[in-house]
């Protein structure tokens, strides 16, 4: 499950939904997408496409080019797919929460489950990556995020040690070392 790309999959549905209670209804799949979405937030804030839930019995595939990925923080390989952050498969959860609450009202489904747990992680997640590159004495600062893949193509690792390109601190911008299209 790709975060931008699951919650802009139910776009397409937005203009059918409705309030529903019933376990079969438009409104528990976004329910469930946005669930699904929490819990991996709040496991891997960092990374962007992950494995089939294990409720879903489906066993975890091998990423081919994910091997051997260097990230920090390190994740596992049986709940993630691919780690490169992006700040946009953040923003994507937010959406399609905002989506469900203004069309549907349902303001007591996100104190359940780990939704609130997901927001708090964002946060933290976001506000870690105002840090500049370096300090003010010119010392490199540590990174929260890093991500070196070997390979012959540059978009598909980050320069830098894995830190990606410099950023100047106190710009009130949050890095994302990847683009929407999983490029560097």
């Amino acid at each position: 499950m790709w975060l931008r790309d699951s919650a802009n999959q139910m776009q397409s549905y937005l203009t059918l939904l409705r309030a529903n209670a019933s376990y079969d209804s438009l409104a528990s799949l976004y329910r469930g997408v946005i669930n699904l979405q929490a819990r991996y937030i709040t496991t891997s804030p960092h990374c962007n496409s992950f494995q089939p839930p294990v409720e879903s019995k489906i066993p975890p595939a091998v990423n081919g080019n994910g091997v051997p990925d260097a990230v920090t923080p390190p994740y596992s390989n049986t709940s993630v797919v691919e780690c490169k952050y992006e700040l946009d498969s953040l923003a994507a959860f937010l959406e399609i929460s905002t989506n469900y609450y203004e069309t549907t009202g349902d303001i007591d489904f996100f104190r359940k489950f780990q939704w609130v747990d997901a927001i708090n992680t964002i946060i933290n997640t976001t506000e870690a990556l105002l840090i500049g590159t370096y300090a003010s004495d010119g010392s490199v600062n540590t990174s929260p995020y890093t991500f070196q893949r070997d390979t012959t193509v540059g978009t598909e690792t980050l320069a830098n040690k894995g830190r990606g390109n410099p950023v100047q601190e106190g710009t009130g911008l949050v890095r994302s070392s990847f683009r929407p299209s999983d490029d560097a």
